[in-house]
């Protein structure tokens, strides 16, 4: 089973956020915190991991942080190590088991009020071979 990680339980169980940066994500400042073992688990890298933080619109509003190996949407490089984005999508369906096995995408909100919703920060570990994050929206 996955680690799960909400904004509340980050202060309580993560080792201190040793490292704070800003980056502009969507012409917003976004405080990106990671502990001492997410930068180590950064800095092993020999390619930059892509964090995704995500606004899922399904049966319910979910806020879902994403790590992928490679990216086919914009995103702002941090370091050479790692580049983050913000999405809002809607799901396909709002069958409650299959949301919750798949999470599966229909489209990605464009809308002028969806582009307006960004981050404002970013709390990302690396626990038990598991990225694990979570994120706060403006």
């Amino acid at each position: 089973m996955k680690p799960v990680l909400d904004m509340e339980s980050s202060n309580r169980f993560f080792n201190a956020f040793k490292y704070t940066q800003t980056a502009q994500v969507n012409d917003k400042d976004v405080l990106i915190k990671l502990t001492k073992r997410a930068k180590k688990a950064m800095e092993m890298r020999s390619t930059p991991l892509f964090i995704e933080m995500q606004i899922y619109f399904s049966c319910v509003v979910q806020k879902r942080v994403l790590f992928h190996e490679s990216f086919d949407f914009d995103s702002t490089a941090v370091t050479d190590k790692f580049s983050v984005a913000i999405r809002s999508v809607e799901s396909q369906s709002c069958d409650p088991e299959y949301y919750a096995k798949n999470h599966p995408e229909k489209r990605v909100l464009d809308s002028t009020a969806a582009k307006k919703m960004t981050a404002r920060e970013l709390i990302v570990d690396y626990k038990d071979n598991n990225w694990i994050g979570c994120f706060s929206i403006v």
